[in-house]
């Protein structure tokens, strides 16, 4: 049974963009998804174990899935943790006919078939292209060579939900499922006779993901389909937002390795319990895909690079939140991260003689939900008679303007909105209206899910290398959201126990964004390294504003303690 508890959302609203949050309390004694995850085939043959070896028996050894004994050992291990499907990365040209290891995938699958067969778990294929994400041509000649090989096995999985029981297949994609419709679309049935037999659906090839009916199956970070019927999470952190250790917060520029990190076990802890409240499928990253290091295995890391070696080289320390959620389901009483909340977002700025701005929703909007408008200018003497949508809901201000060096922000809220009337075409268009023209200016919408009432707000700017918040004291479960704006940088997270939230680059501002779920009441804040190239010192400015929920909750909730809160000094 679900309980919708009270909530109260604090979100920090940097210059130039604003997260919200909202959360709707899910307590559930038992998962509901499908539980699968990927697995990986071509770690040693590319050159990318980094040293991981993961356990098989009671040894640990670079398992190559050509030994039927090895695979059988390191699938009983995923078993364990309560995995039903296991999908095979399948995603690299050279594993295909015509490649050198087309030899040995053959010999790798048959092991990976025999060994669900006698374990009694199923598998289905993520396949895509080296350099050929968008042919459907390709795609369909290793969906021909699935349908001929291995889709007729009994331990191939079949989609099974809405009555689609053709066999599943993954598509590695870009622009993820947007994209692959698109294509599908535009080419001949001739080009598509073996994919079309499939229940596609898709993974994000290193950039934002698009959200369709058919995203959600990975492939970094945190994801889900537009109905969030199917989850994904892994360890590692976030393609989009970026976690950067190197030199660009754009996804498409750099996809280097050494950029990646693995998240903390209580930031896995709090993904792997979200993943588990999917209705249809929960996909726990990759257990042991040591090509990306994304794993979550039972394994060795400590010859690994520094950023890809489980917390005290615990070689348990990713498994066992999974076996422990998938397997036991979660108590009464535990409340996952869960993010429901942010239903949609769009942003879109223009840099010269601004008078106005408008911009469209991208997806109907639903009645109830709540919706937030924030607006940044370069120019501190401007005002805002007027913020209206083509819905005719109301607006409010909610914080502003606060300024900073030549930068003004504000911003807006509607609370219990009206059901868009546009057919799933998401025209509900917002319009900004400013007292006389800006050089610059940016609007951020956010709709939100659970919360219909603003609690409270605070605001802060200055000058240096870290941006904070003020304190806001809480007295319900509530989700807090940090974010900074600066006109240098914003990826070092200073607090305790938030995962990264999402980043832009909004004309001459860099924002950063982290959330945090908390139950106790108390005074909470958050902080951001905001510096510069070698740490010089960015104009920054901080707004926060609280708001919650009036659902009432059909039972009395039990009340747990968070897994980190961060309880300002």
């Amino acid at each position: 049974m679900k309980i919708f508890l009270k909530r109260t959302l604090l979100a920090t609203l940097t210059v130039c963009v604003g997260i919200l949050v909202s959360s709707l309390l899910m307590i559930t004694p038992a998962r509901a998804g499908v539980p699968c995850c990927l697995i990986s085939c071509v770690g040693e043959d590319l050159a990318h174990n980094h040293g991981t070896t993961f356990l098989v028996d009671d040894q640990y050894i670079f398992c190559t899935y050509t030994n039927p004994t090895q695979i059988t050992g390191l699938l009983a291990k995923i078993k364990a943790a309560g995995i039903q499907v296991v999908i095979v990365d399948m995603t690299n040209d050279p594993q295909w006919q015509g490649g050198n290891l087309w030899p040995k995938s053959q010999i790798q699958i048959a092991n990976i078939d025999s060994a669900c067969r006698s374990l009694g778990l199923q598998y289905a294929f993520l396949i895509g292209g080296d350099a050929a994400h968008g042919s459907v041509p390709i795609l369909d000649g290793r969906a021909a060579t699935i349908l001929s090989l291995w889709a007729s096995s009994p331990a191939y999985r079949k989609f099974g939900l809405n009555g689609d029981n053709r066999p599943l297949l993954v598509v590695f994609y870009s622009p993820a499922g947007a994209g692959l419709t698109a294509n599908l679309k535009a080419a001949p049935a001739a080009a598509q006779t073996h994919l079309s037999q499939f229940h596609l659906v898709c993974t994000q090839v290193n950039q934002r993901q698009q959200y369709t009916s058919i995203d959600g199956w990975g492939y970094h970070g945190c994801t889900q389909s537009a109905d969030g019927t199917t989850r994904y999470v892994s360890t590692q952190s976030s393609m989009w937002p970026y976690d950067i250790s190197g030199t660009t917060s754009d996804p498409n520029v750099s996809t280097y390795e050494v950029d990646w990190k693995k998240i903390p076990v209580s930031a896995w802890i709090d993904r792997v319990e979200w993943c588990s409240l999917a209705q249809g499928y929960s996909i726990y990253g990759t257990y042991d895909d040591t090509c990306d290091e994304c794993e979550w295995g039972i394994a060795d890391t400590s010859k690994a690079p520094r950023l890809f070696q489980y917390p005290g080289n615990d070689p348990y320390a990713y498994y066992n939140p999974v076996q422990k959620v998938v397997t036991q389901g979660l108590p009464a009483g535990t409340p996952p991260v869960d993010n429901q909340w942010l239903v949609q977002s769009e942003s879109f700025g223009k840099t010269s003689n601004v008078s106005s701005l408008q911009l469209p929703y991208k997806y109907a909007q639903s009645a109830g939900n709540l919706n937030v408008v924030v607006v940044q200018t370069a120019n501190t003497s401007a005002t805002i008679p007027s913020v209206s949508d083509s819905d005719g809901n109301a607006y409010q201000l909610a914080i502003g303007p606060t300024t900073s060096a030549g930068s003004e922000q504000w911003m807006y809220y509607a609370p219990i909105i009206k059901a868009s009337n546009s057919n799933g075409k998401g025209s509900n268009s917002v319009s900004v209206t400013f007292s006389g023209q800006v050089s610059q200016a940016d609007m951020t919408l956010y709709e939100l899910a659970g919360v219909d009432a603003l609690a409270n707000t605070v605001s802060s700017s200055g000058n240096g290398i870290t941006a904070a918040t003020g304190n806001i004291t809480t007295k319900i479960p509530e989700i807090l959201v940090a974010g900074a704006c600066s006109d240098g940088t914003c990826n070092t997270y200073l607090d305790p126990g938030y995962q990264r939230g999402g980043d832009g680059d909004f004309g001459d501002c860099v924002n950063g964004n982290e959330y945090q779920y908390v139950i106790t009441p108390g005074s909470y804040h958050a902080a951001m390294g905001v510096g510069g190239p070698n740490n010089t010192k960015c104009n920054w400015v901080i707004q926060l504003a609280a708001f919650y929920g009036h659902t009432a909750p059909t039972a009395p909730p039990a009340q747990a303690s968070p897994a980190n809160p961060s309880t300002s000094k």
